[in-house]
């Protein structure tokens, strides 16, 4: 008998684990590298709330002083960056990293950004990118194009999202994410990426199947306890 309730509990939790599926690695998702806060970073100007570099490790910069981080204060947004401390600017150029996942048949893959609005400039004009194969030239698989206007001082976040086919023409292709914005600046801050079963999708259907997996779960540990 607790070798059956092992098994359904087992089959619970994959259940559990398929429906939220996993994160892809980024690096310098949330531009907290290196530390805008300590002063003793090269290229720096000021410390704390203010500071700015032009460049963001991890990230490809396409043009030379285009884009890089900065540790913006409650004049660009009374609120501070939408996660840490540290955003990436970005201003007539775009920035993009390659991940080491590459495009799977029959995967979702969900990537989220979050998009800011200094409250000391004009509306902005941004492009997110999903790619496959050369970050430079394509193909696109998913983008959102100045779609979201966060008022000013504000963020909102920006979801694409892309479902490889189970004999997908791009299998096998390097996955990038491309971060670019037009005059004026735009910034950028919790880039994620994750991966799912094309079957499974973040609905509210898989957080009741979710839900339901970890309920039987529990309800199965606690009577084999007893």
């Amino acid at each position: 008998m607790r070798v059956f309730r092992l098994s359904i509990l087992l089959t619970a939790l994959l259940a559990c684990s398929m429906a939220f599926g996993d994160n892809i690695t980024i690096q310098n998702p949330s531009f907290e590298t290196p530390n805008l806060s300590n002063g003793g970073v090269l290229g720096q100007s000021g410390i704390g709330p203010g500071s700015w570099i032009t460049y963001a490790p991890g990230w490809v910069v396409s043009t030379p002083y285009g884009a890089g981080e900065y540790y913006p204060g409650t004049l660009q947004f009374p609120t501070g960056a939408s996660n840490g401390n540290n955003v990436l600017w970005v201003n007539s150029a775009y920035v993009y990293q390659t991940v080491a996942a590459t495009v799977q048949d029959s995967t979702t893959y969900t990537l989220s950004v979050d998009v800011g609005q200094r409250s000391d400039d004009p509306t902005i004009s941004y492009w997110i990118y999903l790619m496959a194969g050369n970050p430079n030239s394509g193909p696109i698989l998913a983008e959102d194009v100045s779609s979201l206007h966060p008022a000013s001082g504000t963020w909102l976040t920006s979801t694409l999202s892309y479902t490889a086919g189970p004999n997908d023409p791009f299998y096998g292709e390097p996955l990038s994410i491309v971060l670019g914005s037009n005059h004026p600046q735009t910034d950028f801050d919790n880039v994620l990426l994750s991966d799912a079963p094309a079957s499974v999708t973040p609905e509210p259907s898989s957080l009741v199947l979710a839900g339901t997996a970890l309920a039987l779960a529990c309800g199965l540990m606690r009577n084999s306890l007893r």
